[in-house]
């Protein structure tokens, strides 16, 4: 099982329904819009939310600090108003470089503060964190030329490194969960 689609088969064959509502590129504005026709009308037990490095790109997104808040605050109770035991989970992906042509960085000068918008909405509502950092610094630990290879736009890993180093940590965060829910249960 290497994907989140299929780890849900192989662990839940037949139970699961996945849906991956997410669009490359879009704001956490996009994300609001579009809550209802692409997540509320199915009404999820499990979403994944990221939207630190789109809104935090001043170059195309112009999602204030605030208003990307706001985004993400309505997001989290349109879902629990859908399904009051709904979990959700906040997402800090992979680290960018800055590449000579997208200019990844440069154009987000305050990811940081857009990073910590997802852990303070988990602390005040009482959900999970996912943040991937930890894990693409180990990767490029010992060779930090790795990055560029891995990421090699700045911004978007390779499909080989997300199943090399996101993909684990994802996995490890699922099975934690389930351990817990089994545990409780």
């Amino acid at each position: 099982c290497r994907t989140m689609a299929d780890w849900f088969e192989c662990k839940y064959p037949g139970l699961v329904s996945f849906i991956n509502a997410a669009q490359s590129g879009k704001d956490s504005g996009w994300g609001l819009a579009h809550l209802e026709e692409r997540v509320l009308r199915h009404c999820p037990d499990l979403v994944f939310l990221e939207f630190a490095v789109n809104d935090a790109n001043e170059e195309n997104n112009h999602v204030g600090l605030v208003e990307s808040t706001t985004n993400q605050q309505d997001m989290v109770e349109a879902l629990r108003e859908c399904n009051p035991g709904v979990e959700i989970v906040m997402q800090i992906m992979n680290p960018l470089w800055e590449h000579p042509v997208n200019r990844n960085l440069s154009k987000r000068p305050r990811l940081l503060a857009y990073e910590a918008i997802p852990r303070r909405l988990a602390l005040h509502y009482g959900l999970g964190v996912l943040d991937h950092g930890p894990v693409w610094m180990e990767f490029i630990a010992l060779d930090a030329a790795r990055l560029e290879t891995a990421i090699p736009d700045g911004t978007h890993p390779t499909a080989a490194a997300s199943m090399t180093v996101s993909w684990p940590a994802v996995e490890r965060f699922l099975l934690r969960a389930e351990n817990m829910l089994l545990g409780a249960g």
